[in-house]
């Protein structure tokens, strides 16, 4: 694959506007990160499944939250702001 072939362009785009870039550019594969329906990840899949083309979505990885603290309440949290970064 040349560079010249890829397309990567921000959005959202709407439907009508994936199907004509998936058209215009004769697009037989989509890669897509899975952007949920803010990001416009439905409209992409229903323009690249009318299109008859193969897609490829990539997920975000888990967020590794193990060295975060859990709060129980909001005094937990007004404690440890408090503590760590001074805030009253």
């Amino acid at each position: 694959m040349k560079a010249k072939h890829i397309l990567a362009i921000q959005g959202p785009f709407s439907y009508e506007m994936n199907l004509a870039m998936i058209r215009d550019y004769k697009a037989d594969v989509m890669v897509t990160k899975n952007s949920g329906l803010i990001g416009g990840s439905d409209t992409k899949l229903r323009a690249a499944m009318d299109a008859g083309i193969s897609v490829i979505i990539i997920d975000k990885p888990a967020a590794d939250l193990s060295g975060f603290p859990v709060f129980s309440t909001q005094q937990d949290i007004l404690d440890y702001m408090e503590e760590y970064y001074g805030f009253h």
